[in-house]
């Protein structure tokens, strides 16, 4: 459960996002393309307030930032 962090609403979770048929996003570190691995973005929706977050799958997440760390450490 993810909670809004302007008014303390309980957020719509897994909502899909679309637009005009972009569907996925690549993550840059340093204008260099950190991964060649891509995930769905998804967002919540506060009911109250209607701020919307974006965000990656936990799997998509893992991947790109494994990816990022070794970028960091090289």
């Amino acid at each position: 459960m993810k909670i809004c962090s302007k008014c303390n609403c309980e957020l719509v979770e897994d909502l899909e996002v679309t637009a005009q048929g972009v569907y996925e996003v690549g993550i840059s570190y340093k204008k260099r393309i950190s991964s060649n691995h891509r995930g769905k973005v998804k967002s919540t929706l506060c009911p109250k307030c209607g701020d919307v977050s974006f965000y990656l799958d936990k799997e998509a997440l893992d991947i790109i930032m494994k990816d990022v760390q070794k970028k960091i450490m090289s």
